[in-house]
């Protein structure tokens, strides 16, 4: 019986693989699932946990972003006499974006919006007053009022006032959960994608066996686990890369990674097959000499 390949084992052969290509199919032979499940799942968590969780936590999570609104953001308070804002704001980008929020304003008048395009040429408008919402883009104002956003508010949950402190606390309460479920639902997603990727690959390496004479030899089982080894190496680097070096570059990295894989995956199968395929040469005999030979015990007789 052959002797089957632990979690360990499994990872050791993986980067044994990078230098001799056939090893990756020898374990995915010996290798058990539960090492490759174990791997596949480490993998799905870990990446995001580096690329994701561990940067954005810096920022969000663990009242960071609480932290963050209570220093940068005056205080405020939506009631139902409307909006009011302890401090006055104001952004001009010509040719681009017009935000103001001033509370002193009752509302924006029509005058004042074409007044202001006039000027500034703004694409988009966002003026907060006491009473409304204006948004202007693509020529045509958007008015909200506060009236109807304090009506929704109230039956999501009743409250007289709903401000900054009414903020703060949900970012305190939710923020770190929220960050957590995120980074959850994107190893799910991955270990989804993995195994989708895993199987494609399976499918190749499994018609490859074929061509090179060696169908007999591997089952479809021992495949699949070897094709998790030959791209889980590349698979990290092309998210670690992506994550850390050459942000934005996913897709490219990724091409490339799939490239490396296949070469490898080629590679892994015909070495094995080379390997298990050559038969052993007879010594040559030399000129004058006589092969040994033992007679049969039956020639000499009892």
């Amino acid at each position: 019986m052959e002797k089957k390949t632990r979690f360990f084992g499994a990872l050791g052969g993986m980067f044994k693989g990078l230098v001799h290509p056939a090893e990756y199919i020898k374990t995915g032979k010996s290798a058990t699932w539960f090492s490759i499940h174990l791997l596949v799942i480490l993998v799905c968590v870990i990446l995001p946990t580096l690329v994701f969780y561990m940067p954005v936590s810096k920022r969000i999570g663990y009242n960071r972003l609480a932290d963050a609104i209570d220093d940068r953001i005056a205080y405020f308070s939506v009631s139902e006499d409307g909006f009011y804002c302890k401090k006055q704001y104001e952004l001009k980008r010509p040719g681009e974006a017009y935000i103001r929020i001033d509370s002193t304003d009752y509302d924006t008048e029509s005058d004042e919006i074409d007044e202001l395009l006039e000027v500034g040429h703004y694409k988009t408008m966002v003026v907060v007053s006491n009473q409304e919402i204006l948004l202007y883009s693509d020529d045509s104002p958007t008015r909200i009022s506060w009236s109807s956003v304090y009506s929704h508010l109230r039956s999501i949950e009743k409250r007289d006032v709903y401000d900054k402190d009414t903020l703060l606390n949900l970012t305190r309460k939710y923020d770190t959960p929220l960050l957590i479920g995120i980074t959850l639902v994107l190893a799910v997603l991955l270990i989804f994608v993995y195994y989708v990727g895993t199987l494609i690959w399976g499918f190749i390496i499994n018609a490859l066996k074929h061509v090179f004479g060696i169908s007999d030899e591997i089952g479809f089982s021992d495949i699949v686990k070897a094709s998790t080894l030959i791209r889980t190496p590349w698979f990290i680097a092309a998210i670690l890369i992506a994550g850390f070096v050459l942000k934005g570059q996913f897709v490219f990295l990724y091409i490339l990674c799939v490239i490396i894989t296949f070469v490898y995956l080629i590679t892994a199968v015909k070495l094995y097959a080379d390997e298990i395929l050559r038969i052993p040469e007879k010594p040559e005999t030399k000129a004058g000499e006589q092969e040994d030979h033992v007679p049969d015990e039956e020639y000499y007789g009892d």
